[in-house]
């Protein structure tokens, strides 16, 4: 039921139950139906795995723009770690 992931009530409900206390502050999760497929996917792999993903996918992501800006420079890969 995804129109319930947006239902602030029920979010913050499912939040407290999760961590079995009650939370002072509500965090609702703010991003796109699309980034959910990114997210769901992810939850379903080891954690550390799960985040070595997600940080590669990042740099790449990072990396990829930064040879966008920078083509044809041979340092642009060592620019883009060391910055």
């Amino acid at each position: 039921n995804a129109p319930i992931g947006y239902d602030m009530r029920s979010l913050w409900a499912v939040e407290k139950s999760a961590l079995g206390l009650n939370a002072v502050t509500f965090t609702p999760f703010n991003y796109p139906p699309t980034c959910r497929l990114i997210v769901c996917g992810l939850a379903k792999l080891p954690y550390l795995f799960s985040l070595a993903v997600w940080s590669a996918a990042g740099f790449l992501l990072y990396l990829w723009v930064i040879l966008a800006i920078v083509p044809d420079t041979p340092n642009t890969v060592w620019l883009a770690v060391m910055r």
